[in-house]
């Protein structure tokens, strides 16, 4: 309630033509909110923790699944996202937007090189992304040891 009179602010000096909701969770159901208020349709991205997290909690779930539902558009950031988010009831129409490394920009170098510019010896394990237990970095560290 309190972002409305925000966002009406907003719109009147800048009228946007769509809410995009980056995450899934709180942003998903927020928009879909404003949407209604606002007349604009929006669009819902998740993530991954912004959703699975929230996802085990049944009213949580139900307001995401809702908005899923309202919204114009809806993304995931990998395939397996997009299949828990449809089995948890969400719509099928959830298009993968893959957010990861650029590869043109980000590839493979001297490793011994890039250590020592950076003051860095022994195995060094780089993690771009989020630290889940579901990712496995912890089975990697100890591989490390």
């Amino acid at each position: 309630a309190q972002v409305l009179p925000f966002v009406r602010k907003l719109k009147a000096r800048f009228d946007f033509d769509v809410i995009a909701a980056q995450w899934a969770w709180p942003d998903g159901p927020v928009a879909m909110h404003l949407s209604r208020r606002l007349g604009v349709p929006f669009s819902m991205k998740a993530r991954g923790p912004d959703f699975i997290n929230p996802a085990r909690n049944r009213s949580i779930l139900a307001q995401m699944v809702e908005a899923g539902h309202r919204a114009g558009g809806l993304l995931a950031v990998s395939a397996g996202l997009r299949e828990t988010m449809v089995r948890l009831g969400m719509p099928d129409r959830i298009a993968v937007h893959y957010t990861g490394l650029d590869h043109g920009a980000f590839r493979p170098g001297d490793r011994e090189r890039a250590k020592a510019e950076l003051g860095l010896s022994g195995p060094v394990l780089l993690i771009a992304g989020n630290i889940a237990p579901r990712k496995g970095q912890i089975t990697a560290l100890r591989a490390l040891r």
